[in-house]
């Protein structure tokens, strides 16, 4: 958001006067990003007050009801938390001391929806992400970019468990790792031998190492993907085979994936009670996606390799594999599982980010009938972008590079396209209102596909669009205008018209001028 301007400044707070009022409050307000949407709130960062901003969004008619919550120094990102919370995360950075400001620890905040935080300490590292579980129960903090700092352990991970409270023994445990961190994943319950374990994966150059979060007190366990010393593999997907107990690392540069079996181990000191063992499946040269599915015979790895050109199907259980020949390059994979009246089966839809052809692979007795098993469809009009999976339904939806959506119906195979002149980065699906909308960045519509009858409409904006937030649970979608004192549209998601838009506006200022 931009900057507030002198003058802007002057014209708001009238009463109060201007100048050195005026430059306190140019100082006083820096919002970071978009705003993050709780059930009932929207939740802007002030970086430059050091405070999250809160509008509550619930009324019939909104007004500025605003709630200014103080955060620890230097907060730099925030994000709602996972699973069923209605709560906020914020990273905060800290600072050195100088010689007129004492020093301030990094933090990770949790903040309910009344405003009441609480604050995790992260010593004086600077960390700048955060990962959460899929159930918000676990948050791991890494480091990317230098700080300022004289000396800095650029290999310390943290790991959080917000079900404990800040104050408890264990609520937050530090790792020194091998190698610098790029990224965490988190496993579901893996079966290791009798027991199901919840594990975090941490992706470096050339290793993973995998933290027990069951027993965060153990050792962590550092698997090497290759032997040649300063060699990069660079892991780009991790996939998880939960019941037989592996983990699949497919590199981004190398030309292999590889399979790491986690087995039960007695252990009489602090190391992890389960072993690794690395096995490499040849699935061809430069694997591009990979995905997991299940049968009755067990798990299946399907991969895509060759540049493109062949697609993998491997037995987890006996690594037995099954090459096929594909008439078109292509590099990504959805999996689906089609259910009739009295059976289930799995498929695979291929694609190219950038093509506009689309193969679907039948998965089941794929062994036996190969490239039998493959069936075209109806290219698309345009290139893909990008994609987005409708939860709960059969179809997947298609953002071509150009400009368009196209959706595509899993059971029936065909594709509705939807042209449109702007080109879209990306499109916010409304389970319970069955809408797709899109709202381009310097538009000033919000435009929707009915997905019941197929029908698109656009609602009018009082300003161009800079951040599109949706807030469902209140049947709601949050449009955020470019604005020095803050201006948001409340779109009706339910009845979207303009006669139902609610705008408020000026919010920022609130508090700040009284």
């Amino acid at each position: 958001m931009r900057p507030i301007t002198h003058l802007l400044l002057c014209a708001a707070a009238l009463a109060i006067g201007c100048g050195e009022r005026a430059a306190h409050l140019e100082d006083e307000l820096s919002i970071e990003g978009a705003p993050v949407a709780l059930d009932e709130q929207l939740v802007f960062l002030n970086t430059g007050a050091d405070q999250a901003i809160v509008i509550d969004v619930s009324a019939g008619d909104p007004v500025a009801e605003v709630t200014r919550v103080p955060l620890p120094v230097e907060p730099i990102h925030m994000e709602r938390r996972l699973g069923d919370h209605d709560q906020l995360l914020v990273l905060a950075q800290g600072r050195r001391a100088t010689r007129k400001l004492d020093a301030a620890d990094a933090t990770l905040t949790l903040m309910d929806a009344d405003g009441t935080t609480s604050v995790y300490g992260l010593t004086t590292t600077p960390f700048d992400r955060m990962r959460q579980s899929p159930d918000g129960r676990y948050v791991t903090l890494l480091r990317a970019d230098g700080s300022d700092h004289l000396l800095e352990n650029t290999n310390l991970v943290a790991v959080v468990d917000l079900e404990s409270s800040p104050d408890e023994e264990g609520a937050t445990h530090f790792y020194t790792l091998e190698a610098q961190p790029s990224d965490v994943l988190y496993s579901p319950p893996m079966q290791i031998g009798e027991q199901r374990r919840s594990l975090a994966v941490v992706l470096m150059d050339a290793q993973v190492t995998i933290i027990d979060l069951d027993r965060p007190d153990r050792r962590v366990t550092t698997a090497g993907l290759s032997n040649e010393p300063g060699r990069t593999v660079d892991p780009a997907q991790v996939l998880f085979g939960t019941e037989a107990g592996r983990i699949f690392v497919r590199p981004g540069q190398a030309n292999d994936i590889f399979s790491l079996k986690l087995t039960p181990r007695e252990t009489s000191d602090d190391r992890n009670d389960f072993a690794t063992a690395i096995d490499i499946l040849g699935i061809g040269t430069s694997p591009t996606d990979m995905a997991l599915y299940q049968t009755d015979d067990g798990p299946y790895l399907l991969a895509l390799s060759n540049g493109g050109s062949q697609a993998t199907v491997v037995d987890v259980a006996t690594s037995r594999t099954t090459a096929l020949r594909l008439p078109t390059n292509v590099d990504s994979i959805e999996t689906f599982q089609l259910t009739s009246s009295d059976s289930t089966s799995n498929h695979a839809l291929l694609w190219a980010q950038g093509g506009a052809q689309l193969m679907i692979l039948d998965l089941d007795q794929v062994q036996e009938r190969r490239e039998r098993n493959l069936e075209q469809l109806q290219p698309l009009g345009n290139g893909v972008s990008s994609t987005l999976r409708l939860p709960g339904q059969a179809r997947l939806l298609f953002v071509h590079a150009t400009a368009g959506l196209s959706l595509l119906d899993l059971e029936t195979r065909t594709v509705a396209p939807f042209a449109s002149q702007v080109p879209f980065q990306e499109a916010t699906f409304d389970i319970e209102g069955g809408r797709i909308w899109v709202a381009p960045p310097g538009q000033e519509w919000v435009s929707y596909i009915d997905l019941e009858g197929g029908a698109t409409d656009e609602v009018l904006l009082e300003a161009d669009v800079s951040h599109v937030v949706p807030v469902f649970t209140q049947g709601r979608l949050a449009i955020v205008h470019p604005s020095d004192v803050g201006h948001v549209s409340l779109v009706d998601s339910l009845r979207p018209e303009r006669s139902t838009l609610r705008t408020i506006e000026g919010f920022l200022l609130h508090g700040l001028v009284d």
